[in-house]
């Protein structure tokens, strides 16, 4: 959890350091495609390296689990989902 969490802090921050960048382009005459499409692409790095810590620990955590846990996490899920479910709904 600290490490997914420190990863989100990063990208975060990155998001928080394009804002200066989105105005400079802004005011700018022109757009300069490369520098927004770099900063999407740092962006979209951190993101991935997020989703695979993300999958790696989930894998993991999967691992540490017997078949009955895995059942008992499936219906909280479907439990979850149901109630998700009912609160769209109104």
């Amino acid at each position: 959890k600290k490490e997914l969490a420190a990863k989100h802090i990063a990208l975060l921050d990155h998001r928080k350091k394009m804002q200066p960048m989105v105005r400079e382009q802004l005011a700018a005459d022109r757009i300069d495609t490369a520098v927004v499409k770099e900063a999407i692409d740092e962006h979209r790095r951190q993101l991935d390296q997020i989703i695979d810590l993300a999958v790696d620990r989930f894998a993991e955590f999967h691992a540490t689990l017997t078949p009955e846990q895995r059942q008992k996490l499936i219906a909280k899920l479907e439990k979850m989902k149901k109630w998700h479910d009912n609160q769209d709904a109104e």
